[in-house]
């Protein structure tokens, strides 16, 4: 699911990304993403954090406080907060 992640929403490779990251924490700059067991966790994760986003595979029809990626028509521009 990860390397479909980063070649259709992201536009890049998993190295290229992981490559980035790795840029961000050596410098200082950021923080690894953190990665989990199961979507549940990731649920819970984001739905604790402030800004965090996840990924996970396409929603359940009981999801309907959450949105794939794709879904642009809720938001002006397609921008998701």
């Amino acid at each position: 699911m990860h390397e479909q992640f980063c070649h259709q929403v992201l536009g890049t490779y998993p190295y290229v990304l992981r490559s980035a990251w790795d840029k961000l924490v050596y410098t200082g700059t950021g923080f690894a993403p953190t990665v989990v067991r199961d979507v549940q966790e990731m649920r819970r994760r984001v739905e604790s954090t402030p800004g965090a986003i996840g990924y996970a595979p396409a929603l359940a029809p009981d999801d309907l406080h959450q949105r794939p990626l794709n879904d642009q028509s809720s938001q002006p521009g397609g921008v998701h907060q």
